[in-house]
Parts: C-alpha cells; sequence; structure tokens
C-alpha cells in the first residue's frame, strides 16, 4: 500500500510504483531518490521490479538496505546479474550524488 512516509517521501511496494510508473512515465524526469528494503521473504518480487525500473531512472540518490538473518557478509555475486547490471549503471551516471547500501541483521527465532 502506499503510504505517506513524511512531506517529501512516500512508500509504494514494487509492483505499485512499476505500475505508477508504467502509466505516468513523466515522472521519470521527476523521480531523483530511490531507496529499496530488501528483506529475505520478498527479495524475489523486489528483485524483478527493480531490475525493470532502474534502467529508466536518472537518480541522484540511491539508497540500497539490505536485511539478512545471519551475521555473514551479503556477498555481490549473490544478486542475480541484471539487478547487478542495472544497479551499476544506475549508480555510473554523472548526476549520481548519494549512494548508500546498508546491511541489517535480523534476530529470527
Amino acid at each position: 500500500m502506499m503510504k505517506l512516509e513524511d512531506g517529501h517521501h512516500l512508500r509504494f511496494k514494487p509492483h505499485q510504483l512499476t505500475t505508477l510508473l508504467a502509466d505516468n512515465s513523466r515522472i521519470l524526469n521527476h523521480l531523483h531518490s530511490l531507496g529499496v528494503d530488501l528483506s529475505p521473504s520478498d527479495s524475489d518480487e523486489v528483485m524483478k521490479e527493480i531490475i525493470s525500473i532502474l534502467p529508466r531512472l536518472k537518480l541522484e540518490r540511491f539508497q540500497l538496505t539490505a536485511i539478512t538473518c545471519s551475521h555473514t557478509f551479503v556477498d555481490w555475486l549473490e544478486f542475480p546479474m541484471a539487478f547487478r547490471t542495472a544497479f551499476v549503471a544506475c549508480i555510473s551516471t554523472s548526476i549520481m550524488m548519494e549512494i548508500c547500501v546498508e546491511i541489517c541483521y535480523a534476530m529470527f527465532p
């Protein structure tokens, strides 16, 4: 569900953002910042949607938060090749000013 986080940020489920951008392509010119939260339970769905969105964006800021249930490192090579390619292309633009990758460890019983 779309949820207003504060005066400047909205929270979408991945399919909602994809649908919004498909129906209103002019928004792509005004989207400058994107944050993505990946958790083990929804990472496949999120990956597919992000892979389809990233090549069309001209972002100034991208934040990727990965939530893992182990205290081991997250291996870049474990991400799908299509995601790695789209991510690198997105962050390699001359307008990119900030990239944040955060790994959070969730404690599950």
